[in-house]
């Protein structure tokens, strides 16, 4: 009997705490929508996110393109998916690692998006990053 007392004391407890949160988001609807947006923008980089992490997880390699807009490198995944930014490609390759510890990439030896000064800067970064030879696409050392 006393396990049934607990049992319908959980359940209440679980009902009112959802309708409580469900008027929390009702009322931050209403009272201040952008507030709401925001919310909900965190909440669907935080799910984009979690799942290049999980896509990361599954696939021990990544092909990385690197692309340079107003003075900044941006680096995604071959898929697209975004991995960094930063002023310079040490430090994005410093962001790249501490995102995805223990992981291994690859990138173009030649990227259309670059100047030839870029390119070689980027595969100097590269190698001091992570020590590695780079290989273009079709998986051979360059």
């Amino acid at each position: 009997m006393e396990i049934i007392i607990y049992v319908v004391v959980f359940i209440v407890g679980v009902m009112l705490g959802y309708a409580r949160g469900v008027k929390n988001v009702a009322e931050i609807m209403i009272d201040d929508p952008e507030k709401f947006k925001e919310i909900m923008q965190m909440a669907r980089k935080a799910r984009e996110e979690q799942k290049l992490n999980e896509d990361m997880k599954n696939d021990r390699e990544t092909v990385i393109d690197v692309e340079r807009e107003q003075g900044i490198y941006y680096a995604y995944a071959e898929g697209g998916e975004f991995l960094a930014q930063a002023p310079d490609f040490r430090t994005m390759f410093d962001v790249i690692k501490q995102r995805f510890p223990g992981r291994s990439f690859r990138i173009n030896k030649y990227n259309p998006r670059l100047t030839e000064e870029e390119s070689q800067r980027l595969l100097k970064a590269v190698f001091e990053s992570f020590g590695e030879p780079v290989t273009d696409r079709n998986n051979q050392n360059t």
